[in-house]
């Protein structure tokens, strides 16, 4: 299961940057986006795909495991509802799921903190987050390739 792998190699990269980066808004969910890939090439293994997502974001996460764990379960069912109605090779689809799944993940994460009062700034922080996710997509493509070892193919 390369798809697996592409996932990983994302989980493992998304911590690093995260480790790098001042602030976590500016880091791309690469995570998310290897998982749309990833469900883009492997789509007999969807499911499979999608739970180890959810799976690799509870163990990386450092406050609730389990919503973790479930808004990416969420998000990789959303993925999946795309790919069953539209081509997710194509990039422009791959955007607007990726896109539409961040923007739902930023929510989960910025709901909790508008119940309290903290407004001042989560909407532009919740906009970068998804602006970086979308724009780090043809790295997510090339290392995908690189992963299933077709470098030839068009990005």
């Amino acid at each position: 299961m390369k798809g697996a792998l592409l996932i990983a190699f994302g989980a493992l990269l998304q911590v690093v940057l995260g480790c790098a980066v001042p602030s976590a808004w500016l880091v791309p969910d690469l995570l998310l986006a290897c998982l749309a890939v990833a469900v883009s090439r492997e789509a007999e293994s969807r499911v499979a795909l999608a739970v180890w997502a959810a799976l690799l974001a509870s163990l990386f996460s450092a406050r609730q495991p389990a919503m973790v764990a479930g808004a990416y379960l969420a998000a990789g069912w959303g993925i999946i509802y795309v790919a069953s109605l539209w081509d997710l090779t194509a990039v422009s689809v791959q955007r607007a799921a990726v896109g539409f799944m961040e923007a739902c993940l930023t929510a989960v994460w910025i709901l909790p903190q508008l119940a309290q009062g903290q407004i001042m700034g989560l909407a532009g922080s919740g906009s970068a987050k998804i602006v970086v996710t979308i724009l780090c997509l043809p790295l997510v493509r090339r290392l995908s390739r690189w992963v299933w070892r077709d470098v030839a193919a068009s990005p």
